[in-house]
C-alpha cells in the first residue's frame, strides 16, 4: 500500500524511462529492506516525535537542493542529531550509494528490541537514501509522512500535505539513539578483516587467499571467502544480499569482510560498513591514512603468523 501511494509523488518528465525506473527502484528497496509495519504500529505519542524526523530531513533536503548535497556539513543542523550527523557525514564523504544503503540496513538490524530506535533510524535512513537518489524535498517529506499512516496524519497530526515555513524553525529531535561506544569482542575480527583487505590491495588477492585458507584458521571466514570466489560480481552481490539476512552479527561481519576483498572495496567505506554491523557509533570522520595507521599492528601480526 505504501509503495503504491508513494509512486504518485515521483515527479517524472515524459520519456525519461531510466529516471523513472531509478526512482521506482529506490521505493521498492524501501519496501523490501525495512519493516515499515513496525513504524505504522507505533503509539500515537511516538509518531508525533517522528513527524520531527520528517521535518528535519525536509529542511536538509531543501538545503541540499540549494547548496549541494556534499555541503550538508555546512548546514546549521549538521550536528542536531547523532544519527542524522552520521548519515550526513557519510553523504558528504561521498560514500558510494550501494555501500551507504548497506550501512543503513546493517544498523537497522541492531534495533530488534526497540521499535522507537528502529523507527527513528529507518526514517532518517530512508530520507537520506531518497535525498541521494535525487528526489525532490517535498517528495521526501510526504514519503516519510505516509509511512506514519493515513489515519494518524488525518486524525492526530492534522497534516494537510505540506508544512509551513515556521514549522521548520526547530527541527531538533527529542530522542537520541544509543549506539555501542566500542566494538567489544568483535574488535579483533573487525581489524583482522580490514587488515586482510589492505593486504589484498598491497600484496594481491592470491596472497590473502592463502592467508585465509592456510594460516588464519577461521572456518566460517573460509566458507564465506571461498563460496564467493566465483569471479562473477553480479552473483557475488546476490550471495551477499542473501547472507546479510543472517541475524548473527559475527557471521555477517565475517561475510562482509570476505565480500569486501572480492569486490576490492574502499578501505574507509569498509571500515564504516563493519562498524554498522557491530552497531558502533561511527560519527568520527576518518580518512584512509587514519584507518591504515590503526591497522599497522594487526598487519604485522597477520604477517608474522603466516
Amino acid at each position: 500500500m505504501v509503495y503504491n501511494v508513494l509512486v504518485v509523488y515521483v515527479e517524472i518528465d515524459g520519456g525519461k524511462d531510466d529516471y523513472m525506473n531509478a526512482k521506482q527502484d529506490a521505493l521498492i528497496e524501501i519496501r523490501n529492506e525495512f519493516d515499515l509495519s513496525r513504524i505504522k504500529k507505533l503509539a500515537v505519542s511516538e509518531k508525533f516525535k517522528l513527524v520531527k524526523v520528517a521535518k528535519l530531513i525536509y529542511k536538509e533536503a531543501l538545503f541540499a537542493e540549494k547548496e549541494g548535497i556534499t555541503n550538508l556539513d555546512k548546514s546549521p543542523n549538521f550536528t542536531v542529531n547523532n544519527t542524522y550527523n552520521l548519515l550526513a557525514m557519510l553523504t558528504v564523504r561521498e560514500i558510494r550509494y550501494e555501500v551507504f544503503k548497506r550501512i543503513i540496513i546493517n544498523y537497522s538490524k541492531n534495533f530488534e528490541r526497540s521499535d522507537s530506535y528502529y523507527s527513528q533510524f529507518v526514517l532518517l535512513g530512508i530520507g537520506m537514501m531518497l535525498m541521494r537518489k535525487g528526489f525532490k524535498p517535498k517528495v521526501i517529506l510526504n514519503t516519510i509522512m505516509v509511512i506514519l499512516g493515513e489515519d494518524f496524519l488525518i486524525n492526530n497530526e492534522k497534516y494537510i500535505g505540506y508544512v509551513k515555513e515556521e514549522e521548520l524553525d526547530d527541527v531538533s529531535l527529542g530522542l537520541e539513539i544509543r549506539y555501542r561506544p566500542y566494538e567489544g569482542s568483535m574488535r579483533e575480527i573487525k581489524y583482522d578483516l580490514l587488515a586482510m583487505l589492505k593486504l589484498s590491495k598491497d600484496k594481491g588477492f592470491d596472497f590473502v587467499d592463502k592467508l585465509i585458507n592456510y594460516s588464519y584458521g577461521n572456518r566460517k571466514l573460509k566458507f564465506y571467502f571461498n563460496i564467493m570466489d566465483i569471479g562473477d560480481k553480479d552473483v557475488i552481490e546476490i550471495m551477499y544480499n542473501e547472507f546479510n539476512k543472517n541475524l548473527n552479527r559475527n557471521d555477517r561481519l565475517l561475510m562482509s569482510g570476505a565480500y569486501a576483498i572480492h569486490d576490492n572495496c574502499d578501505l574507509v567505506a569498509t571500515h564504516y560498513v563493519l562498524n554498522s554491523i557491530v552497531g558502533k557509533d561511527s560519527r568520527e570522520s576518518k580518512d584512509s591514512h587514519q584507518v591504515e595507521d590503526e591497522l599497522k599492528s594487526t598487519i604485522e601480526k597477520l604477517l608474522k603468523d603466516k
